[in-house]
């Protein structure tokens, strides 16, 4: 299984709000659940303290966890 790094992204101030995860592959650095705009900074550091350039990374994948509507 490759290494998962998880960096936090201190939204609003939060610890524990919200979380990015940068997993190491052999096609590259792939990042999932980048987080709002807002967090970018936050999110550019991570990705520096794993010894990675956010312009390196060449895979993302954006989801949003939202309660399910009513049907």
């Amino acid at each position: 299984m490759p290494p998962i790094h998880t960096i936090a992204l201190h939204f609003q101030g939060f610890d524990n709000a919200t979380a990015a995860f940068l997993v190491e592959s052999s096609a590259g650095p792939i990042l999932l659940a980048t987080g709002s705009y807002s967090t970018l900074p936050t999110l550019k550091k991570g990705i520096q303290a794993l010894s990675y350039k956010s312009g390196n990374i060449k895979h993302v994948f954006q989801f949003q966890l939202s309660p399910a509507a009513p049907f």
